[in-house]
This record gives structure tokens, C-alpha cells and sequence, in this order.
């Protein structure tokens, strides 16, 4: 799942970005699917949600592999002010 402003982060880094990126979420979807044994449906949600974190990273040019519980909160707050709150 490809955030769609990865062209935001900038420069020669987003294609390493994508490929470590890609990495983690295929070994997230795997480990969902084969330790988990959560359902199709159940994993594609995850990987929707896990989309929208992702492109908020994006766009506010956050390295995910460098995120903080701040980070978490204002895209908890974003997700909020357009009335997606969980």
C-alpha cells in the first residue's frame, strides 16, 4: 500500500522510503494474516487504516520508521477534525 504524497517526502530518499516502507506493511499484512489468523476483511481494514497513517507521514514528511506518540497524536487529531475520530 503506497501512500499517495510520497512524492512529498522529497528527493533521492523516497524510493528507499517506499521500498522499507513496503517491506514493513507486507510483514505487518503476513504476520496479521498467519499469527493472527484475523479475517480477510479484519486485515483489509488494518491496511486501510495503516494507509491513512501513512499518508499523513507523507505529507507531513515523517520518516515512519522514526514516528513518536506525538506523531500518533496529531494524526489522531487530524483524523478528528475531519470527523473520521475512532
Amino acid at each position: 500500500m503506497q501512500p499517495q504524497n510520497i512524492d512529498k517526502i522529497g528527493g533521492e530518499n523516497v524510493q528507499n522510503w517506499h521500498k522499507v516502507n513496503q517491506k514493513h506493511v507486507n510483514d505487518f499484512r503476513t504476520y496479521l494474516l498467519l499469527e493472527k489468523g484475523l479475517s480477510q476483511n479484519t486485515i483489509d481494514a488494518y491496511m486501510r487504516d495503516l494507509g491513512k497513517l501513512l499518508d499523513f507521514l507523507s505529507t507531513e514528511q515523517i520518516d515512519p520508521l522514526a514516528v513518536t506518540i506525538d506523531h500518533l497524536h496529531q494524526f489522531a487529531a487530524a483524523l478528528y477534525d475531519i470527523g473520521l475520530d475512532a
